[in-house]
């Protein structure tokens, strides 16, 4: 019988993410051969492990934070892929998440909702954060607008691993409600994980802020546990982990039999929003047009028309074409078309429908004319855009 691969992972796996990744590494191997893993279980800033030095293993898949960290994979000799991010150490392949499409997201289901007013509450120091935090801010700035960025007093000690960073943030929350109520509303608030934005949520809840009527508040990475427990339930970022582990182990057998990789950079875009009651809200002051978007998002999936929609407020179409154009720069007609597109988006990314199927339960009129709208809003059709959402795993 042939020997295993033997493959070492060096990172934290207590969260979602992590698990999330290593069962999309699971997935791989399962599919191409005999691996054998090497699980030690780390976080930020913790020295690698001493059997590293003498291991005779085939592979290594890591959280590579620092210089020292790099020089001590690239010393074993052996193939390894980093799926943290800080930059590009010594030429080690990296895949990770693609923070400037997770940036993209949140920020255009944030302005689809009529929000004008923005924040970023995350762990200054820690790695991840700071990528989260600078992507918000670049796409922001495309759309000629500055985020507040949330800086606590304990903050100020940068670095630090993970967890401790955490539990000092659950100390914060006075700071986080003064800070939350110095801003003008409504505000769309963006944590950098679940954790932080679970945080935000008990600094509302404590300290008088309602959610999501003065400040929405979006966590990422979709840890289901937490965000069902927040008070209200949290929606969140989900990231495609699976993904990201599934292609590490791509790369990293790829590099095992011998094929080279250097300087590589894969990045993996979410995958959706999960909308959950901290999010629910339209932040527009016209209470007609508030209720028109409430009521597209209910029917649309409906054969819905401008005539119901203009029934359903209670106003002439002149009248409500001038407020939805004031809000949110569309027509009635272009909102109903963007909320069924976005829901064909998470059928094709959630389930395995037939088109057919997917456009009757969208409200189009066939699948040829689902295919049509599709297209010109995406710039690809329906069965390209599952496709290329799912040709890695």
């Amino acid at each position: 019988m042939k020997s295993p691969l033997r493959v070492a992972l060096l990172m934290e796996i207590t969260r979602g993410y992590g698990r999330g990744v290593c069962a999309g590494v699971a997935a791989y191997a399962r599919a191409h051969g005999h691996w054998a893993f090497e699980l030690q279980e780390r976080i930020l800033h913790q020295t690698f492990p001493d059997w590293l030095k003498t291991w005779q293993g085939d592979g290594i898949i890591a959280w590579i934070e620092n210089a020292p960290a790099a020089r001590a994979i690239a010393r074993t000799g052996l193939p390894a892929v980093d799926l943290l991010g800080e930059r590009s150490w010594l030429g080690i392949p990296l895949v990770h998440l693609d923070v400037d499409a997770v940036a993209r997201l949140a920020v255009d289901y944030y302005l689809e909702n009529g929000f004008r007013q923005f924040a970023f509450c995350g762990y200054p120091g820690l790695i991840y954060s700071d990528q989260r935090s600078q992507a918000f801010v670049r796409y922001l700035a495309t759309k000629g607008m500055r985020p507040s960025i949330f800086h606590a007093p304990s903050t100020k000690k940068r670095g630090g691993d993970i967890l401790s960073r955490e539990k000092m943030g659950a100390k914060e929350q006075g700071a986080i409600a003064s800070w939350l109520k110095r801003l003008p509303g409504p505000l769309a608030v963006l944590a950098c994980n679940d954790v932080r934005g679970y945080q935000v949520l008990m600094a509302c809840r404590d300290y008088g802020i309602l959610v999501p009527d003065e400040a929405a508040v979006m966590g990422m990475s979709n840890d289901e546990v937490l965000c069902e427990l927040a008070d209200p339930p949290m929606s969140s970022v989900e990231q495609d982990m699976m993904r990201v582990g599934y292609r590490a182990a791509q790369v990293l057998h790829q590099m095992m039999r011998g094929k080279a990789h250097p300087h590589f950079v894969e990045r993996i875009p979410p995958k959706r929003i999960v909308e959950r009651q901290s999010t629910d809200v339209v932040a527009v002051g016209d209470a007609a047009t508030r209720s028109a978007i409430r009521f597209i998002r209910k029917q649309a999936g409906g054969s819905l028309t401008v005539k119901n929609v203009l029934r359903h407020a209670g106003l002439s179409r002149t009248a409500l074409e001038t407020r939805f154009k004031k809000a949110f720069d569309c027509t009635i007609k272009d909102e109903i078309q963007r909320v069924r597109v976005n829901r064909v988006k998470q059928l094709l990314d959630q389930t395995d429908e037939s088109l057919v199927a997917i456009a009757r339960q969208t409200g189009f009129l066939s699948n040829t004319h689902m295919h049509v709208v599709f297209k010109r809003a995406t710039g690809r059709t329906p069965g390209n855009y599952r496709k290329s959402r799912r040709q890695d795993v």
